[in-house]
């Protein structure tokens, strides 16, 4: 009897023995899973007034060159063709390391017939997210009924004159520029300039004259790629 319980009590302690020998025995494995967001940044840069040009000839055509007597004018001779040379004014906006966005740029244009002004805008998409085309989040300006307006012949990027009048106009103008920034690629790789010409032609009539300050403003909003709200 006593022989049997030595027995029993023995492997009772070998199986603790064992399961205590097996808990030993393990291995951790962990998974580290880092998680961050990208940076929506397009960087706006003004080229400024790129040219000013006077129709000399009257030929309602805008070029300079040997042969041709219409002048690109300068800060300089300005004066001499009864011109106030165009200003720019920005306002700084976002900014993204060292790098600033423009939040708006405002150009001080005085044109009379027969002058033409050029401008150039910059966007660079510096962020590490693809934006699509920008949307047109607004429109305004002293335009409605405006005989200036409504002369005033404006291309962006070479393309064909922007048609209509008063409001319809500024949104086919702002539509104009939105398609020509267009989708950008991320980190440095999707840069787009924008090439503004205005001009009110040499055949434009007594009527624009003398006008108040006439204002026009866009603004576009830049959105990530894969945005579903459309």
């Amino acid at each position: 009897m006593k022989r049997t319980k030595f027995v029993l009590l023995a492997l009772v302690a070998a199986m603790i023995l064992m399961g205590a020998g097996y808990a030993a025995w393990s291995q951790t494995f962990t998974i580290n899973s880092t998680v961050s967001t990208g940076e929506l940044f397009v960087m706006i840069s003004d080229e400024g007034i790129t040219s000013v040009i006077v129709d000399k000839d009257g030929d309602g055509d805008y070029v300079v060159g040997a042969g041709e007597t219409d002048e690109n004018v300068t800060p300089a001779t300005a004066d001499a063709n009864y011109l106030v040379y165009p200003t720019v004014a920005t306002t700084a906006g976002d900014t993204s390391g060292a790098n600033t966005t423009l939040a708006k740029i405002e150009y001080t244009i005085d044109l009379y017939p027969g002058t033409q002004v050029t401008s150039e805008i910059n966007f660079e998409n510096l962020g590490t997210i693809k934006t699509k085309q920008p949307v047109v989040s607004a429109t305004s300006g002293t335009i409605i009924g405006d005989d200036l307006w409504d002369d005033l012949v404006i291309t962006v990027n070479g393309g064909a004159a922007i048609d209509g009048a008063g409001q319809d106009k500024l949104n086919n103008l702002a539509d104009a520029i939105a398609a020509a920034v267009g989708a950008l690629e991320p980190n440095g790789d999707g840069e787009a300039t924008v090439t503004i010409v205005q001009e009110l032609p040499i055949t434009s009539g007594n009527e624009t004259e003398n006008k108040e300050s006439l204002d026009w403003e866009v603004e576009l909003t830049f959105e990530q790629y894969n945005d579903l709200t459309e």
